[in-house]
């Protein structure tokens, strides 16, 4: 999403707002957690920021001739990230980030083949399992 976007989507709901009037919560089921538009909104920006950032301070690292095999696999893994900030629930079919070590037997003759990943499904599954959930 682009800044423009972003700007204009925040102004259309600002003007939603003061135009009807909306039902509070006032008692959430116990399973759920009432979070407001302002609030979502900006942890998804701020984690949009973090990943860019991330991206970006790579690259300045850099030599502007010359990027690393290291600095292209952390840049390519912020930008796989940002994929992923709004809607994470595709984040299982992304092997590099999903799996921390994956093995699988491949060619003719069969030989073992290692992938190692971020593990997510360590650190998410942990989570998960600690009363939280993603969206």
């Amino acid at each position: 999403m682009t800044w423009s976007v972003f700007q204009d989507l925040k102004d259309r709901l600002n003007f939603d707002n003061t135009q009807h009037s909306v039902d509070s919560v006032t008692e959430c089921p116990s399973y759920a957690w009432a979070v407001k538009t302002e609030v979502f909104v900006d942890f998804i920006w701020r984690s949009v920021d973090k990943f860019a950032t991330g991206f970006e301070i790579v690259k300045a690292r850099s030599r502007k001739d010359f990027t690393t095999w290291e600095q292209t696999k952390m840049m390519a893994m912020f930008l796989r990230c940002l994929r992923y900030v709004c809607g994470s629930h595709l984040l299982e079919q992304e092997g590099a980030l999903w799996h921390s070590k994956q093995e699988k037997m491949v060619g003719e003759p069969p030989r073992l083949r290692l992938w190692y990943g971020l593990g997510f499904k360590n650190t998410i599954g942990y989570i998960s399992t600690a009363g939280w959930s993603l969206v």
